[in-house]
């Protein structure tokens, strides 16, 4: 009996070890074209960001000839961003806006904390046990980095990995920081690297509304 119960341990502890392993592997997709190319052929998902490329003065550009990893914003990071703004704009009694009415130059300012300088991989920044500080592509603002491995299975950090995208707010007190995590990883394109966030991500990391509202 005390035997049967070593081995069920035996093998149990060798499948979660397996999905371990299986998780670091950190395989990427390749994308034969620009991070540019690779947005527009996502038909329905990244509508909201290809106005922004139209409004953004070298927006473009970057997407397309910069090495750079971008943490990218699907449609419903934007909705969610909309209708709160929206909402508070109600209950002042003011018009509703949408991405065409908004100052250029703050949604610029916003977008480039996605745009990141330089192609990391997730195999760059899991080897680095506090995460890894990273500067926006245009203005070098300050943005981090966290590496993590999901549970499965009963297993602790035996899932899939993700990452997890923080503004600091300019500080470096991790408890000042607004965060996101990703939902899809290593997108690796001619110029760059695609991590897609969480649709449940707010685009402007909290600071939409109070912005544009004022």
């Amino acid at each position: 009996m005390v035997c049967a119960v070593i081995a069920i341990v035996t093998i149990s502890c060798k499948k979660g070890d397996q999905t371990y392993h299986d998780a670091l592997k950190q395989s990427f997709t390749s994308y034969d074209g620009s991070a540019m190319d690779y947005l527009k052929a996502q038909t329905g998902v990244y509508d909201s960001l290809l106005v922004l490329v139209d409004r953004i003065p070298g927006l473009q550009d970057s997407l397309t000839n910069k090495k750079i990893t971008f943490f990218s914003i699907t449609n419903k990071s934007f909705e969610t961003a909309i209708k709160s703004l929206n909402r508070d704009r109600a209950f002042e009694n003011k018009p509703p806006l949408y991405l065409r009415d908004l100052d250029v130059s703050v949604l610029d300012t916003m977008v480039y904390k996605y745009v990141i300088s330089g192609t990391y991989l997730t195999t760059d920044i899991s080897s680095q046990s506090n995460g890894v500080d990273f500067s926006g592509l245009k203005y070098e603002y300050p943005m981090h980095v966290d590496y993590q491995l999901l549970n499965a299975s009963g297993y602790v950090g035996a899932g899939e990995q993700q990452l997890l995208f923080s503004d600091t707010n300019n500080s470096t007190i991790s408890s000042n920081w607004v965060s996101t995590t990703t939902q899809t990883l290593n997108i690796k394109t001619k110029n760059g690297i695609i991590h897609v966030l969480s649709p449940g991500h707010i685009f402007g990391f909290n600071q939409f509304s109070s912005k544009f509202n004022q």
